[in-house]
């Protein structure tokens, strides 16, 4: 598992983040969408955390792109204009006013 998934613990939701490794084996035999991003991103630990709780299906990034294999999370990312940081606080908020 830890050669496949960047974080192999364990979670009802979310822990689906793949390794260099993890995204070539899935790619040969799934498709991936692509969601490009304008200007590179800068992927601090907090937008990490939240990408991993709230995108629930095997999903990689790099600077200026993420590939998602589930194509309504593609749909969503695409709508927010491929902002990440963006949808993630968006999602964040989202769970905190059902929490309320």
């Amino acid at each position: 598992m830890p050669v496949w998934w960047q974080n192999p613990r364990k979670r009802d939701v979310g822990g689906l983040k793949l390794t260099d490794e993890g995204f070539a084996r899935l790619t040969s035999h799934i498709k991936a969408h692509r969601v490009r991003f304008e200007d590179e991103v800068e992927y601090t630990n907090q937008l990490i955390l939240r990408l991993d709780r709230f995108i629930t299906s095997p999903w990689y990034v790099k600077k200026k792109d993420v590939f998602v294999f589930n194509e309504r999370m593609a749909i969503q990312l695409v709508l927010f204009s491929g902002n990440i940081a963006k949808f993630s606080a968006a999602k964040a908020k989202s769970l905190d006013n059902a929490a309320k």
